[in-house]
């Protein structure tokens, strides 16, 4: 039994984060196939079924409530109906969306779905990756900036849709950590050097390996990206997720942490790096050093993949995981 890290799972609740990232609407078309279409040799899809669910950034503020937490959700939404989806689900959630930035000049980012017996058979997007607006930026920076003494972690979302693209961040970051409060990033390949300054970051092996422009085969080449990645980013901590391989945590002139993966079986990875990053946040958040949080957003990992689809996680199954009957 982990007993540090059920005690960490504990506090979760009542505590707040900050989420800042490219928010996105998930929605799910579902029904059955059981014929070809006359006009094209494709599948008709018969609906049955529609729903639709909180993406990108939106997912881990809904993995931070799901766990106990309080979360504001800071990003930029269209002035559309995806948008107003995705307030109507912040909102039941009862996710602060008070520093949401809503603009008619994009649209809000949508992931459409068509699914079949549980198989995915097509994803249209509906998306503006182009940099956002400086004035809207400015306005996501500003009021991120304003929530630094009150919440306990600030989190980076980066799904590459156009807010973090062509942005100085730095001044934000440095107020978080001016505030003594950790900064987190989930950075695409091509973003990382935006995130300097921050406490840790956590990267998949796919996307380290694409930051530093080589590939990671071995032992090796994983130490050589992961150092890398820390002067990059400056980071105190480069938590590397590896699949089934566990994760790596890297710090600078400490050894490497190699972290077993925790999963049983695994159903489906959608969602398994938001929740190592939102669990990470909450420890860290609590004052957990990164090698303890590291373990507990093992655990995270380990029960997301163990479910089907994007899946919120309870602090009860958490410390089933840590107690090793999860």
């Amino acid at each position: 039994m982990d007993k540090n890290v059920i005690k960490i799972i504990d506090e979760f609740k009542g505590r707040k984060l900050v989420v800042v990232g490219d928010i996105i609407l998930d929605r799910y078309v579902s029904g059955e196939v059981s014929r070809i279409s006359p006009e094209a040799p494709i599948p008709v899809l018969r609906e049955r079924q529609r729903e639709e669910r909180l993406g990108g950034a939106a997912y881990v503020a809904s993995l931070l409530k799901a766990l106990g937490a309080e979360a504001e959700l800071i990003g930029i939404i269209g002035d559309d109906t995806a948008g107003e989806a995705v307030l109507r689900l912040a909102d039941k959630q009862g996710i602060d969306t008070a520093g949401i930035v809503k603009t008619p000049a994009r649209p809000t980012t949508l992931k459409t779905r068509l699914v079949a017996s549980r198989q995915q058979m097509l994803r249209l997007d509906r998306e503006d990756c182009s940099a956002v607006d400086s004035s809207l930026l400015a306005s996501v920076m500003r009021t991120a900036g304003d929530r630094a003494a009150a919440a306990g972690a600030l989190v980076f979302s980066d799904y590459d849709k156009g807010l973090f693209r062509g942005g100085k961040w730095s001044s934000l970051i440095k107020a978080w950590r001016t505030a003594g409060k950790p900064v987190l990033a989930d950075f695409k390949p091509g973003n990382a050097g935006l995130f300097r300054g921050i406490t840790v970051a956590t990267p998949n092996q796919k996307e380290a390996a694409q930051a530093v422009g080589g590939e990671i085969e071995d032992e090796a080449s994983l130490e050589k990206a992961g150092t890398k990645l820390l002067k990059v980013t400056a980071a105190e901590g480069m938590l590397i997720t590896r699949g089934p391989q566990g994760m790596a945590l890297f710090q600078a002139g400490k050894k490497v942490m190699h972290v077993p993966t925790r999963a049983r079986e695994v159903f489906d990875v959608t969602g398994a790096g938001d929740a190592v990053i939102a669990v990470m946040a909450l420890a860290l958040a609590g004052g957990a050093d990164l090698r303890l949080a590291a373990r507990l957003a093992n655990y995270a990992g380990g029960v997301v993949v163990g479910k089907l689809g994007v899946a919120l996680i309870s602090g009860n199954e958490l410390k089933a995981a840590a107690r090793g009957d999860g």
